[in-house]
């Protein structure tokens, strides 16, 4: 692969990655608003990206010719660059795993009340027991 074919493989993958990061901060503002479908919809999209950076990433391989200065300079810089972008898309992605694990639980707390028996349950006579029954039988 020449240079010049690994350099538009490299800004490629740079334009693929910032709008894979746009989508992301897209998707924070999704859960933070607790807007679902909108996050649900906005999956298929993110898959269509990432699909495609690795179908770039397969393309792009260096030959063992050495490229020139301007170029070697020129994939260096881009090289960085995705390094860089990589690092806040990995950053974007653990926010969002954070803000959907702490969303879960709060939904898991509210709902525990309907799914956990009680501790203590209420005799014939209406005082509170240690039996943990949900229902007061009354021997009719």
């Amino acid at each position: 692969m020449t240079s010049n074919k690994v350099v538009k493989g490299l800004s490629e993958e740079k334009d693929l990655v910032l709008r894979l990061i746009l989508l992301l901060e897209e998707e924070l503002e999704f859960i933070s608003n607790g807007e679902a479908s909108k996050l649900e919809a906005s999956m298929p999209q993110k898959q269509k990206l990432i699909d495609k950076i690795i179908a770039n990433r397969d393309c792009i391989t260096l030959s063992d010719k050495i490229p020139d200065r301007e170029d070697a300079f020129t994939i260096r810089n881009l090289q960085q660059e995705l390094i860089g972008l990589w690092k806040r898309l990995t950053g974007l992605n653990e926010l969002s795993k954070g803000l959907v694990r702490k969303r879960l639980y709060e939904i898991n707390e509210q709902l525990k009340p309907f799914f956990t028996r009680p501790t203590t349950g209420y005799d014939k006579s209406g005082k509170t027991s240690k039996d943990a029954s949900n229902m007061i039988k009354v021997g009719v």
